[in-house]
Protein backbone atom coordinates (compact mmCIF):
# COMPACT_ATOMS: atom_id res chain seq x y z
CA UNK A 1 0.00 0.00 0.00
CA UNK A 2 3.16 2.37 0.55
CA UNK A 3 4.72 2.37 -2.63
CA UNK A 4 1.02 2.54 -3.99
CA UNK A 5 0.06 5.84 -1.89
CA UNK A 6 3.63 7.43 -2.39
CA UNK A 7 2.97 7.18 -6.77
CA UNK A 8 -0.35 8.98 -6.07
CA UNK A 9 1.57 11.17 -4.51
CA UNK A 10 4.60 11.51 -6.56
CA UNK A 11 2.34 12.42 -9.06
CA UNK A 12 0.67 14.38 -7.49
CA UNK A 13 3.50 16.82 -7.29
CA UNK A 14 5.14 15.76 -11.29
CA UNK A 15 1.91 17.58 -11.92
CA UNK A 16 1.43 20.04 -9.28
CA UNK A 17 2.54 24.08 -9.36
CA UNK A 18 4.37 23.70 -5.41
CA UNK A 19 7.68 23.10 -6.75
CA UNK A 20 11.07 24.58 -7.81
CA UNK A 21 13.68 24.23 -9.64
CA UNK A 22 15.30 24.60 -13.24
CA UNK A 23 15.77 23.46 -16.90
CA UNK A 24 19.09 23.00 -18.12
CA UNK A 25 21.26 25.29 -20.78
CA UNK A 26 21.52 23.42 -23.52
CA UNK A 27 23.17 26.25 -25.61
CA UNK A 28 27.07 24.39 -26.98
CA UNK A 29 29.99 26.31 -25.21
CA UNK A 30 32.62 27.99 -27.68
CA UNK A 31 36.06 28.47 -26.54
CA UNK A 32 36.50 32.46 -27.11
CA UNK A 33 40.08 32.83 -24.99
CA UNK A 34 40.93 36.29 -24.54
CA UNK A 35 37.28 37.38 -26.36
CA UNK A 36 35.73 35.61 -23.02
CA UNK A 37 35.97 39.24 -21.30
CA UNK A 38 34.05 40.97 -23.82
CA UNK A 39 31.06 38.25 -23.69
CA UNK A 40 32.74 36.19 -26.59
CA UNK A 41 32.23 38.60 -29.51
CA UNK A 42 35.06 38.35 -31.45
CA UNK A 43 34.21 37.06 -34.80
CA UNK A 44 35.88 39.32 -36.76
CA UNK A 45 39.19 39.82 -34.83
CA UNK A 46 40.30 36.67 -33.32
CA UNK A 47 44.00 35.41 -34.31
CA UNK A 48 45.29 33.38 -31.56
CA UNK A 49 44.62 29.54 -30.54
CA UNK A 50 40.89 29.98 -29.82
CA UNK A 51 40.64 30.79 -33.38
CA UNK A 52 40.16 27.42 -33.47
CA UNK A 53 36.44 27.20 -32.24
CA UNK A 54 35.67 30.80 -32.22
CA UNK A 55 36.17 31.52 -36.05
CA UNK A 56 38.71 29.46 -37.44
CA UNK A 57 39.42 31.56 -40.00
CA UNK A 58 41.70 33.54 -37.38
CA UNK A 59 44.09 30.84 -36.96
CA UNK A 60 46.69 32.05 -39.93
CA UNK A 61 46.50 35.60 -39.45
CA UNK A 62 48.70 35.54 -36.76
CA UNK A 63 50.28 32.10 -36.87
CA UNK A 64 49.38 30.17 -33.53
CA UNK A 65 52.35 28.46 -32.14
CA UNK A 66 52.00 27.59 -28.20
CA UNK A 67 49.55 25.83 -25.88
CA UNK A 68 46.20 27.17 -24.35
CA UNK A 69 44.85 25.35 -21.00
CA UNK A 70 41.34 27.03 -19.95
CA UNK A 71 39.99 26.15 -16.42
CA UNK A 72 36.38 27.86 -14.39
CA UNK A 73 34.74 27.94 -11.82
CA UNK A 74 30.86 28.18 -11.76
CA UNK A 75 28.24 29.57 -8.83
CA UNK A 76 24.62 29.31 -9.76
CA UNK A 77 22.52 31.02 -7.20
CA UNK A 78 18.59 29.81 -7.89
CA UNK A 79 15.36 31.96 -6.03
CA UNK A 80 11.96 30.79 -6.62
CA UNK A 81 9.16 33.58 -5.66
CA UNK A 82 6.12 31.31 -5.41
CA UNK A 83 2.43 33.51 -4.97
CA UNK A 84 -0.71 31.51 -4.48
CA UNK A 85 -4.20 33.26 -5.06
CA UNK A 86 -2.66 36.21 -3.57
CA UNK A 87 -3.24 34.77 0.16
CA UNK A 88 -0.24 33.48 0.75
CA UNK A 89 3.96 33.61 -0.95
CA UNK A 90 6.97 31.66 -0.18
CA UNK A 91 10.68 32.55 -1.50
CA UNK A 92 13.02 29.38 -1.95
CA UNK A 93 16.59 29.88 -2.42
CA UNK A 94 19.48 27.19 -2.84
CA UNK A 95 22.98 27.03 -4.87
CA UNK A 96 25.29 24.97 -6.54
CA UNK A 97 29.02 24.92 -7.64
CA UNK A 98 30.74 22.89 -10.37
CA UNK A 99 34.59 23.61 -11.59
CA UNK A 100 34.92 22.87 -15.02
CA UNK A 101 38.54 21.93 -17.45
CA UNK A 102 37.11 24.06 -20.56
CA UNK A 103 40.18 23.14 -22.89
CA UNK A 104 43.49 21.90 -23.93
CA UNK A 105 44.68 23.30 -27.41
CA UNK A 106 47.72 23.22 -29.24
CA UNK A 107 48.70 25.36 -32.79
CA UNK A 108 51.56 24.62 -34.78
CA UNK A 109 52.34 26.81 -38.11
CA UNK A 110 53.18 24.79 -40.60
CA UNK A 111 53.82 28.10 -43.61
CA UNK A 112 54.22 31.06 -43.11
CA UNK A 113 50.59 31.28 -44.09
CA UNK A 114 49.44 28.20 -42.99
CA UNK A 115 48.47 26.63 -39.26
CA UNK A 116 47.49 23.55 -37.68
CA UNK A 117 45.27 23.38 -34.57
CA UNK A 118 44.58 20.23 -32.44
CA UNK A 119 43.07 20.20 -29.14
CA UNK A 120 39.96 18.85 -26.92
CA UNK A 121 36.95 21.20 -25.85
CA UNK A 122 34.29 21.04 -23.40
CA UNK A 123 31.25 21.71 -25.81
CA UNK A 124 28.17 20.95 -23.37
CA UNK A 125 27.71 20.88 -19.65
CA UNK A 126 24.14 20.67 -18.89
CA UNK A 127 23.28 21.37 -14.96
CA UNK A 128 20.63 20.91 -12.99
CA UNK A 129 20.25 21.04 -9.34
CA UNK A 130 16.21 20.77 -8.36
CA UNK A 131 14.57 20.25 -4.75
CA UNK A 132 10.68 19.22 -5.54
CA UNK A 133 8.65 20.22 -2.52
CA UNK A 134 5.42 20.36 -0.65
CA UNK A 135 3.86 23.31 0.84
CA UNK A 136 5.72 22.31 3.60
CA UNK A 137 8.67 22.43 2.89
CA UNK A 138 9.61 19.15 3.44
CA UNK A 139 11.83 17.72 0.48
CA UNK A 140 10.00 14.97 -1.29
CA UNK A 141 13.26 14.67 -3.54
CA UNK A 142 15.97 15.51 -5.06
CA UNK A 143 16.74 15.58 -8.72
CA UNK A 144 20.72 16.50 -10.73
CA UNK A 145 21.47 16.41 -14.00
CA UNK A 146 25.06 16.95 -14.65
CA UNK A 147 28.28 15.87 -17.43
CA UNK A 148 29.95 16.90 -20.01
CA UNK A 149 30.24 16.50 -24.00
CA UNK A 150 33.60 17.04 -25.00
CA UNK A 151 34.75 17.63 -28.76
CA UNK A 152 38.21 16.04 -30.35
CA UNK A 153 39.33 19.32 -32.92
CA UNK A 154 41.36 19.44 -35.57
CA UNK A 155 41.67 22.42 -37.08
CA UNK A 156 43.37 24.07 -40.03
CA UNK A 157 43.65 28.05 -41.52
CA UNK A 158 45.03 29.53 -44.25
CA UNK A 159 45.97 33.11 -45.07
CA UNK A 160 44.93 34.09 -48.33
CA UNK A 161 45.17 37.57 -49.11
CA UNK A 162 47.04 40.42 -47.31
CA UNK A 163 42.79 40.51 -46.26
CA UNK A 164 41.68 37.82 -46.15
CA UNK A 165 41.95 34.06 -44.31
CA UNK A 166 39.96 31.34 -44.37
CA UNK A 167 39.76 28.52 -42.03
CA UNK A 168 37.79 25.02 -41.28
CA UNK A 169 37.53 22.77 -37.84
CA UNK A 170 36.35 19.41 -37.33
CA UNK A 171 34.56 18.09 -34.19
CA UNK A 172 34.50 14.81 -33.25
CA UNK A 173 31.83 14.70 -30.03
CA UNK A 174 31.69 12.20 -26.80
CA UNK A 175 30.45 12.44 -23.54
CA UNK A 176 28.08 11.62 -21.01
CA UNK A 177 25.21 13.21 -19.07
CA UNK A 178 23.56 11.83 -16.16
CA UNK A 179 20.35 12.83 -14.53
CA UNK A 180 19.49 10.77 -11.40
CA UNK A 181 16.36 11.39 -9.14
CA UNK A 182 16.56 10.57 -5.22
CA UNK A 183 13.66 9.95 -3.12
CA UNK A 184 13.47 11.73 0.17
CA UNK A 185 10.22 12.73 1.85
CA UNK A 186 11.63 13.00 5.80
CA UNK A 187 13.88 9.23 4.32
CA UNK A 188 10.68 7.50 4.34
CA UNK A 189 11.76 7.14 0.03
CA UNK A 190 15.43 7.16 0.44
CA UNK A 191 15.55 3.63 -1.21
CA UNK A 192 14.21 5.08 -4.11
CA UNK A 193 15.76 6.38 -7.06
CA UNK A 194 16.09 6.53 -10.86
CA UNK A 195 18.91 7.25 -12.96
CA UNK A 196 19.73 7.94 -16.46
CA UNK A 197 23.13 8.22 -18.56
CA UNK A 198 22.90 9.69 -21.85
CA UNK A 199 26.04 8.68 -23.95
CA UNK A 200 26.79 11.43 -26.62
CA UNK A 201 28.45 10.95 -30.55
CA UNK A 202 28.19 13.10 -33.29
CA UNK A 203 30.77 14.79 -35.64
CA UNK A 204 30.49 18.20 -37.47
CA UNK A 205 32.58 20.55 -39.12
CA UNK A 206 32.64 24.79 -38.88
CA UNK A 207 33.91 26.93 -41.60
CA UNK A 208 35.24 30.23 -41.06
CA UNK A 209 36.43 33.46 -42.74
CA UNK A 210 38.02 36.57 -42.13
CA UNK A 211 38.71 39.93 -43.88
CA UNK A 212 40.45 43.21 -42.54
CA UNK A 213 41.30 46.33 -43.73
CA UNK A 214 42.67 49.21 -42.41
CA UNK A 215 40.70 50.21 -38.92
CA UNK A 216 37.45 47.63 -40.55
CA UNK A 217 37.42 44.00 -39.84
CA UNK A 218 34.46 41.52 -40.53
CA UNK A 219 34.19 37.52 -39.68
CA UNK A 220 32.04 34.88 -40.49
CA UNK A 221 31.42 31.26 -39.61
CA UNK A 222 28.64 27.93 -40.71
CA UNK A 223 28.65 25.06 -39.32
CA UNK A 224 26.14 22.37 -40.64
CA UNK A 225 23.22 20.89 -39.07
CA UNK A 226 23.82 17.15 -37.61
CA UNK A 227 22.18 14.30 -35.23
CA UNK A 228 23.88 13.76 -32.13
CA UNK A 229 23.71 10.37 -31.66
CA UNK A 230 21.95 9.73 -27.87
CA UNK A 231 22.29 6.31 -25.73
CA UNK A 232 20.12 6.32 -22.57
CA UNK A 233 21.61 3.72 -20.00
CA UNK A 234 19.07 3.47 -17.84
CA UNK A 235 18.72 2.10 -14.21
CA UNK A 236 15.75 2.33 -11.36
CA UNK A 237 15.52 0.84 -7.28
CA UNK A 238 13.90 -2.19 -6.36
CA UNK A 239 11.06 0.77 -5.10
CA UNK A 240 9.72 1.61 -8.86
CA UNK A 241 8.24 4.95 -7.53
CA UNK A 242 10.77 7.18 -10.40
CA UNK A 243 10.13 4.53 -13.00
CA UNK A 244 7.66 6.91 -15.27
CA UNK A 245 10.95 9.43 -15.07
CA UNK A 246 12.75 7.10 -17.24
CA UNK A 247 13.28 7.98 -21.12
CA UNK A 248 11.00 6.00 -23.46
CA UNK A 249 13.62 4.82 -26.08
CA UNK A 250 16.94 2.89 -25.71
CA UNK A 251 18.44 5.43 -28.66
CA UNK A 252 17.23 8.55 -30.17
CA UNK A 253 19.03 11.78 -32.06
CA UNK A 254 19.46 15.36 -31.09
CA UNK A 255 18.92 17.51 -33.74
CA UNK A 256 21.81 20.07 -33.74
CA UNK A 257 21.21 23.21 -35.88
CA UNK A 258 22.52 25.03 -38.40
CA UNK A 259 24.93 27.45 -36.94
CA UNK A 260 24.79 31.06 -38.79
CA UNK A 261 27.38 33.59 -37.34
CA UNK A 262 28.46 37.65 -38.38
CA UNK A 263 31.05 39.72 -36.75
CA UNK A 264 32.34 43.09 -36.94
CA UNK A 265 35.25 44.83 -35.94
CA UNK A 266 36.21 48.61 -35.28
CA UNK A 267 40.31 49.10 -34.34
CA UNK A 268 40.47 52.84 -35.78
CA UNK A 269 40.55 54.68 -32.59
CA UNK A 270 44.02 54.05 -30.45
CA UNK A 271 44.30 50.82 -28.32
CA UNK A 272 40.37 50.49 -28.32
CA UNK A 273 38.83 47.44 -30.12
CA UNK A 274 34.82 47.30 -30.81
CA UNK A 275 32.82 44.20 -31.71
CA UNK A 276 29.36 43.29 -32.85
CA UNK A 277 28.59 39.41 -33.45
CA UNK A 278 25.25 37.89 -34.39
CA UNK A 279 24.66 34.12 -34.28
CA UNK A 280 21.47 32.19 -35.86
CA UNK A 281 20.41 28.92 -34.94
CA UNK A 282 17.28 26.99 -36.48
CA UNK A 283 16.29 24.28 -33.79
CA UNK A 284 14.56 21.27 -35.14
CA UNK A 285 12.65 19.29 -32.76
CA UNK A 286 14.27 16.45 -30.79
CA UNK A 287 12.38 13.92 -28.70
CA UNK A 288 15.59 13.75 -26.52
CA UNK A 289 15.44 13.16 -22.23
CA UNK A 290 18.70 14.85 -21.14
CA UNK A 291 16.55 15.40 -17.38
CA UNK A 292 15.00 13.13 -16.20
CA UNK A 293 12.28 16.03 -14.71
CA UNK A 294 11.57 19.24 -16.81
CA UNK A 295 10.57 21.80 -14.43
CA UNK A 296 9.09 24.64 -17.03
CA UNK A 297 7.77 21.69 -19.34
CA UNK A 298 9.86 19.95 -22.62
CA UNK A 299 12.46 22.44 -24.75
CA UNK A 300 10.89 24.91 -26.56
CA UNK A 301 12.45 24.03 -29.90
CA UNK A 302 12.26 28.06 -31.02
CA UNK A 303 15.22 29.58 -33.45
CA UNK A 304 17.16 31.63 -31.75
CA UNK A 305 18.89 34.71 -32.27
CA UNK A 306 22.27 35.43 -30.01
CA UNK A 307 23.87 38.88 -29.95
CA UNK A 308 27.27 40.02 -28.57
CA UNK A 309 28.75 42.80 -28.04
CA UNK A 310 32.68 44.00 -26.93
CA UNK A 311 35.06 46.69 -26.34
CA UNK A 312 39.07 46.37 -25.47
CA UNK A 313 40.68 49.26 -24.46
CA UNK A 314 44.39 49.93 -22.33
CA UNK A 315 43.30 52.89 -20.44
CA UNK A 316 46.12 53.42 -18.59
CA UNK A 317 48.97 55.08 -20.00
CA UNK A 318 51.70 53.50 -17.31
CA UNK A 319 50.59 50.11 -18.33
CA UNK A 320 49.45 48.27 -21.15
CA UNK A 321 47.25 46.14 -19.31
CA UNK A 322 44.37 45.28 -21.12
CA UNK A 323 40.32 45.81 -19.99
CA UNK A 324 37.85 44.03 -21.41
CA UNK A 325 33.97 44.58 -20.98
CA UNK A 326 31.17 42.96 -22.81
CA UNK A 327 27.06 41.85 -23.17
CA UNK A 328 25.69 38.74 -24.58
CA UNK A 329 21.65 38.28 -25.37
CA UNK A 330 21.31 34.49 -25.42
CA UNK A 331 18.29 33.04 -25.84
CA UNK A 332 17.22 29.46 -24.15
CA UNK A 333 15.40 26.27 -25.21
CA UNK A 334 12.83 26.37 -22.60
CA UNK A 335 10.26 29.13 -22.46
CA UNK A 336 8.09 30.80 -19.77
CA UNK A 337 4.34 29.45 -19.80
CA UNK A 338 0.85 29.32 -18.94
CA UNK A 339 -0.41 26.40 -17.72
CA UNK A 340 -4.05 24.97 -16.99
CA UNK A 341 -4.96 22.06 -14.22
CA UNK A 342 -6.90 21.09 -11.69
CA UNK A 343 -5.75 20.53 -7.72
CA UNK A 344 -9.52 18.46 -6.83
CA UNK A 345 -8.27 15.28 -6.36
CA UNK A 346 -4.78 14.45 -8.12
CA UNK A 347 -3.60 17.62 -9.18
CA UNK A 348 -2.16 18.23 -12.67
CA UNK A 349 -1.40 20.00 -15.48
CA UNK A 350 -4.11 19.50 -18.48
CA UNK A 351 -1.74 21.76 -20.82
CA UNK A 352 0.34 24.44 -20.96
CA UNK A 353 1.37 27.36 -23.72
CA UNK A 354 4.92 28.79 -24.17
CA UNK A 355 4.68 32.11 -24.03
CA UNK A 356 8.34 34.32 -24.17
CA UNK A 357 11.76 32.39 -24.63
CA UNK A 358 13.70 32.60 -21.39
CA UNK A 359 17.01 34.53 -21.95
CA UNK A 360 20.56 34.85 -20.38
CA UNK A 361 21.65 38.52 -19.96
CA UNK A 362 25.38 37.98 -19.92
CA UNK A 363 27.82 40.58 -18.43
CA UNK A 364 31.28 40.16 -18.38
CA UNK A 365 34.78 41.59 -17.88
CA UNK A 366 38.06 40.52 -18.05
CA UNK A 367 41.94 41.60 -18.77
CA UNK A 368 45.69 39.59 -19.70
CA UNK A 369 48.77 39.21 -17.34
CA UNK A 370 51.81 37.45 -17.29
CA UNK A 371 55.06 37.79 -18.92
CA UNK A 372 56.09 36.64 -22.31
CA UNK A 373 55.75 33.55 -22.51
CA UNK A 374 53.38 32.42 -19.73
CA UNK A 375 50.24 34.61 -20.58
CA UNK A 376 46.96 34.60 -18.07
CA UNK A 377 43.71 35.93 -20.36
CA UNK A 378 40.89 36.15 -16.88
CA UNK A 379 37.79 36.66 -16.96
CA UNK A 380 34.07 37.41 -14.70
CA UNK A 381 31.06 36.65 -16.10
CA UNK A 382 27.56 37.36 -14.81
CA UNK A 383 24.70 35.54 -16.06
CA UNK A 384 21.11 36.27 -15.14
CA UNK A 385 17.61 34.45 -16.22
CA UNK A 386 14.24 34.67 -15.72
CA UNK A 387 11.72 32.50 -15.77
CA UNK A 388 7.95 32.67 -15.40
CA UNK A 389 4.60 30.49 -15.04
CA UNK A 390 1.05 31.50 -14.32
CA UNK A 391 -0.83 28.16 -13.05
CA UNK A 392 -4.58 27.87 -13.31
CA UNK A 393 -6.84 25.97 -11.81
CA UNK A 394 -9.54 26.66 -9.10
CA UNK A 395 -7.12 29.10 -8.13
CA UNK A 396 -4.02 31.16 -8.97
CA UNK A 397 -0.37 29.93 -8.76
CA UNK A 398 2.69 32.63 -10.22
CA UNK A 399 5.73 31.34 -10.45
CA UNK A 400 8.89 34.06 -10.80
CA UNK A 401 11.88 32.18 -11.05
CA UNK A 402 15.34 33.89 -11.26
CA UNK A 403 18.40 32.13 -11.99
CA UNK A 404 22.26 33.90 -11.72
CA UNK A 405 25.35 32.36 -12.56
CA UNK A 406 28.81 33.52 -11.73
CA UNK A 407 31.80 32.13 -13.66
CA UNK A 408 36.08 32.87 -13.06
CA UNK A 409 37.74 31.48 -15.97
CA UNK A 410 41.46 31.44 -16.53
CA UNK A 411 42.99 30.63 -20.00
CA UNK A 412 46.58 30.01 -19.69
CA UNK A 413 48.52 30.31 -22.73
CA UNK A 414 52.31 29.19 -23.59
CA UNK A 415 53.30 30.85 -26.73
CA UNK A 416 56.06 28.91 -28.23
Amino acid sequence: MFPRCSLLLFICLHFGSLVFGQNASLNPHVVSGTYRGMAGAGLAVVDDISSMDLNPGGLSVKPARGLSVGLNAVYIAYNLFNNYNDQWAKVMKWNDQHYNVEHVLAGVPLTQHITLGIGVIQKLNPVVNNNRRYITYSVYFHHETDGSVYALCLSSGIRVTKNLSLGITLYRYTGTIASTITGDDHGRLSDAWARCESHLKGTNVRIGIQWRRDSFGAGFIVEKPFSMTVEANTSVSDDALFLPSLPPYDQTSWNMPLVLGFGLAYTGIKKWTFCLDAEFHPYEESDIQINLFEYGGQPNWKHTHIFRAGVEGRPFKKTKIPIRAGYAYIPQLYASNRSVGDVRGVPRVDAYQNAEQNVMHLFTVGSTFGVSPLSFHLAFEYGILHWHRVFTNHATMNDDYTERVMTLSVDMVYSL
